[in-house]
């Protein structure tokens, strides 16, 4: 799978949306929004993400 980077927020969205469904989560779809706005709360992060720093950061649809 190429890095996140190279890819678009819509197909990023459309990966996760499909990964969420594929698990049998109803949930709705992610947005291209949504995805563009946490790409904007994480930009610069360059190191792996640690379970601490993921359990603590919100990912709320709504952003």
């Amino acid at each position: 799978m190429p890095s996140f980077s190279t890819l678009q927020n819509e197909d990023i969205a459309a990966i996760s949306t499909y990964i969420r469904n594929s698990w049998g989560n109803s949930g709705e779809a992610i947005s291209n929004g949504t995805v563009g706005k946490i790409r904007f709360r994480t930009q610069g992060k360059i190191t792996p993400w640690s379970s601490a720093e993921l359990d603590s950061f919100i990912f709320d649809s709504d952003l």
